[in-house]
């Protein structure tokens, strides 16, 4: 029996888009307690062949001002104990272009990505290891969607 697949072609719009040519160079500046997401963000940047360069040498000058985490429970168990959490980040970050000696006025934006798991509270270190590998998967999504959004707000 001879079994034919094809494909729909169907793609989640935006999701892994190739970035338009751009000659602009970017600069990424936070403060010391936003680093972990700083650094995610210089990697969705050279992931995208963007030029990264000191903050005096940018045509866009990006600023990470704010993370929040947040963790609720949404689901039970007969005892009472949280078995599945929701965890979001949220990012906001202000866009400046600087064109010859003046910078624009700052936009003000922000980004955010949640997901859902599952915590088994009879193995406690191995539900801790897996939320600390979603907080460090949220942080890699928010930073792709800031570079789409900083892309976005530069056409």
């Amino acid at each position: 029996m001879l079994l034919m697949l094809s494909s729909c072609g169907f793609k989640l719009s935006g999701y892994n888009q190739p970035l338009a040519l751009s000659d602009k160079t970017f600069a990424v500046s936070s403060l010391p307690q936003l680093n972990a997401i700083k650094q995610q963000v210089i990697e969705a940047y050279q992931r995208h062949d963007r030029r990264l360069v000191l903050a005096s040498e940018a045509d866009v000058l990006i600023e990470l001002t704010e993370q929040s985490l947040t963790r609720r429970a949404i689901t039970r168990n007969a005892l009472g104990r949280a078995t599945e959490f929701d965890v979001k980040l949220t990012v906001t970050f202000a866009v400046t272009q600087v064109q010859g000696d003046e910078q624009a006025t700052a936009e003000i934006l922000t980004v955010a990505a949640q997901q859902a798991y599952y915590y088994d509270n009879q193995q406690l270190l191995a539900a801790e290891h897996r939320e600390r590998e979603i907080v460090a998967e949220l942080r890699r999504k928010v930073a792709e969607q800031l570079v789409y959004a900083v892309e976005d707000r530069l056409q």
